[in-house]
């Protein structure tokens, strides 16, 4: 529930339509609202096309609104005692986090403008619109965890931790390469070595000369750099311990999966170097000590190759292990990917452009021995493939084109175009489409008041698509549809009604559409107000929606009360 986000303390926005709102009690009402007020009261008028509701535990309530006639991004912000409120400007881009528990004020962080990356000037603003000095560069939303003394900042192609209370910074990675561990214990591998922190990014430790490679085994590290292979350790303290091992063995894996039983593990790298073929090494996941090794029958770069478990392992039995490995590699590491089940075998073809992590077997009793992705691509600003499945007699066969995972959900899309997708339900067939057109940035949004309603836009164009509803939350097909034109980011189910609320018919041109209340248990539509370009719900003084319109004769920011 958004309900951190969703108190309003109406007065502080330069009006009062309602005197004595805050002192007023609601107890003789209902628990569970049935409907709005229509249209409700304004609040502030003018241009506003943007608001926003806070609250925080320490700051209570805030709002937050855009107004059209800025003549930079400006970002105002209304709080408990300051009934004129202020403004942040420059500021394309506001995050409303809450107050670390090891600073001294709540700060917002905020960047003055934002290229298509997300990326711009990080500032830092309190709430009486007093902007820090602290600047930073190249930086993209700080990390959403709060820190007892700053933010892990997103920077160029690494990250920063930022104080800005004391006004100081201090780079964690400039090249972030790999992110080895993040637990307890923070191992990043960047800027040529590895570097531990601790969870609050407290420096710890950094070793190493140029890693090229590093394998997880069960808890020590194998990794190699420009002086060899290392069995590496870490400690509560933050220290790195390293040891040589493997001395004539080079171009380990660059992949960091492994085939493990939990006491040995197989890896694929070259033995001894210089070899023209790769070896699969079985080491004891503890001392790295070398148990076996078997020499592969075909030539390969080692570094592109990875163990693999050919079909399910049976209790008391080795693992039956073979290995995936590619060809004709591009400067993204990416190449033919072939799949080789074991001895008497010949290697199988997959596809071609892959990695070596994009082949996953499959379990008992299922019909395909496994699955793989191909022809990675960028479609949209999102990474992309092709999803097939193989047997190990030589059968291969697409089932699945232009994969992407949503952003929000991490939910697969498939048949993606660049701006939508369909939702699909795998099974030992393909899949068949729950939903087509789904925007591959927005899930499914899911109902708090009685009985349990599931809403999500499809058929989306890039500006709006189609609002469907249900009770199945596997069967959106069966949906049915309560709203047109209607933008993803603009759906909201209630807390305190049985009711969802977006806008409709949304204007892509003008940034505005229709408000629309649909109580599911009454079956009733109820629109609020026509040109409306953002909403957001609130409990505080009352429950209600507050929302803008930015042009027109009723323009400014609306109440309407739930009741």
């Amino acid at each position: 529930m958004r309900r951190a986000y969703a108190m309003l303390c109406l007065l502080l926005l330069g009006c009062d339509p309602t005197a004595g709102l805050s002192d007023s009690a609601d107890a003789a009402l209902p628990e569970i609202k049935r409907y709005f007020d229509g249209r409700g009261s304004l609040v502030a008028d003018g241009p506003w096309n943007r608001v926003v509701v806070d609250l925080d535990a320490d700051t209570l309530y805030h709002v937050g609104a855009r107004r059209t006639d800025d003549e930079t991004p400006t970002f105002h912000l209304f709080g408990q005692d300051v009934r004129e409120g202020c403004a942040v400007s420059p500021n394309a881009g506001t995050w409303l986090m809450g107050k670390a528990p090891g600073t001294p004020f709540r700060l917002l962080p905020f960047l003055e403008s934002m290229d298509e990356q997300g990326h711009g000037r990080l500032r830092f603003t309190q709430l009486d619109c007093t902007v820090q000095e602290l600047v930073i560069e190249d930086a993209a939303r700080p990390y959403p965890r709060l820190y007892d003394q700053g933010y892990l900042v997103p920077t160029k192609n690494g990250y920063t931790f930022a104080d800005p209370w004391l006004g100081e910074t201090r780079e964690i990675a400039r090249d972030l390469q790999e992110v080895v561990e993040w637990s307890n214990l923070v191992l990043l591998w960047a800027d040529g070595e590895l570097k531990s922190f601790s969870d609050q990014f407290d420096p710890g430790d950094a070793w190493g000369n140029e890693p090229v490679s590093v394998v997880s085994m069960n808890g020590p590290y194998l990794v190699e750099d420009a002086d060899g292979l290392h069995r590496v350790t870490t400690n509560a303290s933050l220290e790195i311990s390293a040891e040589p091992v493997l001395a004539d063995v080079c171009r380990l894996q660059r992949s960091p999966t492994r085939v493990s039983d939990g006491q040995s593990a197989w890896i694929v790298a070259e033995a001894p170097c210089g070899s023209a073929t790769p070896s699969l090494l079985r080491l004891d996941e503890s001392t790295f000590e070398l148990l076996e090794t078997v020499e592969l029958p075909f030539e390969a770069d080692a570094r592109y190759a990875r163990a693999i478990t050919t079909r399910p392992p049976v209790a008391g039995e080795p693992a039956p292990v073979g290995v995936v490995y590619l060809t004709e590699v591009d400067d993204d590491e990416r190449g033919t990917v072939w799949a080789w089940q074991g001895e008497g075998s010949e290697p199988l073809r997959l596809g071609e452009a892959a990695s070596p992590d994009s082949v996953f077997t499959s379990g008992a009793n299922e019909t395909w021995d496994g699955v793989v992705q191909v022809n990675h691509q960028t479609l949209g600003g999102l990474p992309a493939q092709d999803w097939l499945h193989f047997r190990w007699d030589g059968t291969v066969e697409t089932f699945a084109e232009r994969v992407v995972r949503n952003t929000a959900t991490g939910e697969a899309l498939v048949n993606f175009d660049g701006v939508a997708g369909d939702l699909p339900h795998f099974n030992d067939d393909g899949y068949e489409v729950l939903a087509k057109g789904v925007p591959p940035f927005a899930g499914a949004a899911t109902s708090y008041v009685g009985d349990k309603f599931y809403a999500r836009v499809a058929e989306f164009d890039g500006s709006s698509g189609q609002l469907r509803m249900g009770a199945e939350p596997n069967v959106p097909s069966s949906w049915s549809t309560v709203g047109n034109g209607v933008p993803p980011e603009h759906v909201r189910f209630a807390w305190f009604m049985p009711a969802l609320l977006f806008l409709e018919d949304w204007d892509s041109e003008r940034k505005s559409g229709r408000l629309v209340a649909y109580n599911y248990e009454l079956d009733a539509r109820t629109t609020l107000s026509e040109g409306v370009s953002s909403f957001d719900l609130t409990s505080y003084p009352w429950d209600g929606v507050v929302y803008a319109v930015p042009a027109g004769k009723q323009s400014g920011l609306w109440f309407s009360r739930a009741k």
